[in-house]
C-alpha cells in the first residue's frame, strides 16, 4: 500500500506496474506467475477490500486511503484482538471521517480567503476538490467569518 501511495503521489492519473519491477522494488523477488509474491499481495489487497479486479482487463483500481477494518474481518480475529480494536477505534468515533475532512476543508477554505478569493469562489473550489457540498458551504463561511474577525481584530489593535 505505502509503495502504490507512492506511486499515486507522484502519477495521480495512474500508474502501470510491471510485477518484475514492482516485486523487485519491494524486495520479494522477481518471480512472475500467479504465485508470484507481488501477485499474492494484490490478490489480498482486494480481499481486504483495498483494491479490486477489473476482469475484463489487466487493471487494478487501488484505495488511496485505507477504511476502517470491516465488521467481517474483525469476526476473524482473536477475541483479545478485537477488544483492543474496538478500544482503540472507540474515542475516534464515528464523527471522525466527517471531522477529518471538516478540517481539511476549512483549511483550504481560509488559505484560499487569505490569498484573496472570495466565499463563493472558496466553495466552488472545495466543491470541485471532492468535499460534499454542505461542507462546502459550511466552511467557506467558516473560514470568510475567521477571516473578517481577525480582520477586525487587526483594525481594532491599529486603532488604538
Amino acid at each position: 500500500m505505502r509503495h502504490l501511495a507512492d506511486r499515486f503521489d507522484h502519477n495521480p492519473e495512474g500508474v502501470e506496474l510491471t510485477v518484475a519491477d514492482t516485486s523487485h522494488a519491494l524486495g520479494v523477488g522477481q518471480r512472475d506467475g500467479a504465485s508470484s509474491p507481488i501477485v499474492r499481495t494484490l490478490r489480498r489487497l482486494v480481499q481486504f477490500d483495498l483494491a479490486c479486479e477489473d476482469p475484463m482487463s489487466d487493471l487494478i483500481a487501488v484505495r488511496r486511503t485505507i477504511p476502517p477494518v470491516a465488521a467481517r474481518h474483525l469476526r476473524r480475529l482473536p477475541a483479545d484482538v478485537q477488544a483492543q480494536h474496538a478500544q482503540w477505534a472507540e474515542p475516534q468515533g464515528d464523527d471522525a471521517p466527517l471531522a477529518a475532512a471538516r478540517k481539511r476543508s476549512r483549511r483550504v477554505a481560509f488559505t484560499l480567503l487569505e490569498q484573496g478569493d472570495d466565499a463563493d469562489h472558496v466553495e466552488r473550489v472545495l466543491h470541485s476538490m471532492g468535499f460534499h457540498p454542505a461542507l462546502c458551504h459550511e466552511s467557506a463561511h467558516w473560514a470568510h467569518q475567521r477571516h473578517q474577525d481577525a480582520l477586525d481584530h487587526v483594525t481594532t489593535l491599529a486603532a488604538s
